[in-house]
């Protein structure tokens, strides 16, 4: 699940990773000033050849051993592998169209379940619709979806290109329960758990958590709880539940055909506009992953497979205040042996409300895209980039006039009279107070 710009020092003798890898020292020391510097809770795993090579869990608040996630949009490799079980069963084909279950949604005649596998179908993603942030975080039935998803027009012809939407794989789901008449947890336990004998693998329960299940959190002053979105809300989209190891055996899986036909397979990892069948491929240096990433409430993760190494690696975090794509580099150039560089952390320190409300108020640029503005609440500096799907962000403060948002790589830098802002996220933008 996506935003725009979305958007405690205790170290137990249970978190202490075991080094039985020299060549994972320095990835050790890079987990350790993310959990010292109080920037980031997580845990990450490197499956190789299937066997477990190295895994460590990191984090600044307390938490148990052993965590379980919310793993987010990866669900919807997920959603792929068992829509492609029912296909080779014979209960659904890529051809089906979306009209044989849902005739009121707009050109459902012209939607494939292949266009909605692929994001093709010209379906709005509902994540990013001005009224997601009103109902979220509630239990929401099959008909209250769908009748909101009537109300949807196209954004184009479906195939005709690609564009990201959870409506697609909400409306998968469902098409899996419908033709199956078993629910998503079932689904997941009969195609996939049971058979990989995957123990903490499971569709997330937001009022009765399991006790391995983590919280996510934000970071403003201190780490605070992050939203929590209702599991029925994204189901086949972002609602499953899992550890960094059971991720990667999963995704190991599908590629060691222990989980889909050759055929199948096939057609999964066939891109169009460098997305398949509920999965997609990310560079590292000459080499390709296949994978997915995802981002629920405070949650981030991610997975990728390595084919010609036979090569798995997974990063699930619940609270990130760095880059979360820096660390997974690290991962990787530590089982290859190539360079990376040590974060250079920053001490946060408190800003008194009568400097942080001299930023308060809306800044823009003729060359800047959006308009920022912040406030302050508990001596914490809030921003909120204009246009609809935005949330507030928290900013940490490295001395009076900078703040950045880490988890996004966004750096503030005021004016000591608060009349200008320096934006930086990849490039530099001046911005006045207007």
């Amino acid at each position: 699940m996506k935003y725009i710009l979305s958007l405690l020092l205790l170290l137990s003798c249970s978190n202490v990773p075991q080094r039985v890898n020299p060549k994972y020292e320095k990835l050790d020391k890079y987990l350790d000033l993310v959990e010292s510097y109080e920037k980031g809770m997580g845990s990450v795993a490197i499956l190789k050849s299937g066997k477990i090579e190295y895994t460590r869990h990191f984090t600044s608040i307390e938490e148990p051993s052993s965590p379980v996630y919310r793993i987010g949009s990866i669900t919807k490799t997920y959603t792929a592998v068992l829509i492609l079980r029912l296909i080779e069963e014979g209960k659904l084909s890529l051809d089906t169209k979306l009209s044989k279950f849902y005739k009121n949604i707009s050109n459902s005649k012209k939607i494939t379940v292949e266009h909605l596998l692929k994001h093709r179908s010209g379906l709005p993603n509902m994540t990013s619709q001005s009224d997601y942030l009103k109902y979220f975080e509630e239990q929401v039935t099959e008909k209250v979806q769908i009748d909101r998803f009537k109300t949807y027009k196209l954004e184009f012809k479906p195939g005709s290109k690609y564009a990201y939407s959870n409506t697609g794989y909400v409306l998968l789901s469902y098409i899996a329960e419908k033709v199956s008449s078993l629910s998503y947890q079932q689904l997941l336990e009969k195609y996939i758990t049971s058979p990989l004998n995957l123990k903490k693998t499971f569709v997330y329960d937001k009022y009765n958590p399991r006790t391995s299940e983590v919280k996510s959190y934000e970071k403003g002053a201190v780490w605070e709880k992050s939203s929590n979105t209702h599991e029925s809300v994204p189901t086949g989209a972002g609602a499953i539940s899992s550890t960094p190891k059971e991720v990667a055996i999963f995704l190991r899986a599908i590629f060691k055909g222990e989980l889909l036909s050759n055929n199948s397979l096939k057609e999964m990892r066939s891109l169009s506009d460098g997305y398949g069948l509920g999965i997609t491929t990310f560079p590292y240096n000459t080499k390709k992953a296949f994978g997915h990433s995802g981002g629920i409430d405070g949650y981030r993760s991610i997975v990728g497979y390595i084919e010609e190494d036979d090569l798995v690696f997974t990063q699930l975090t619940n609270g990130m205040a760095t880059s979360f794509n820096d660390i997974s580099i690290a991962i990787l150039a530590s089982y290859y042996q190539k360079s990376f560089e040590l974060p250079q952390y920053k001490r946060s320190i408190a800003v008194s409300d009568d400097i942080l409300k001299k930023y308060s108020g809306t800044y823009s640029a003729k060359s800047f895209p959006l308009k920022l503005t912040f406030r302050s609440k508990n001596g914490v500096l809030l921003g909120l980039a204009s246009g609809p799907g935005q949330s507030e962000i928290p900013f940490e403060a490295t001395t009076n006039e900078d703040f950045s948002y880490m988890r996004a790589g966004i750096k503030l830098k005021f004016s000591d009279d608060g009349k200008n802002l320096d934006f930086t996220q990849g490039k530099t933008f001046k911005l006045k107070k207007e």
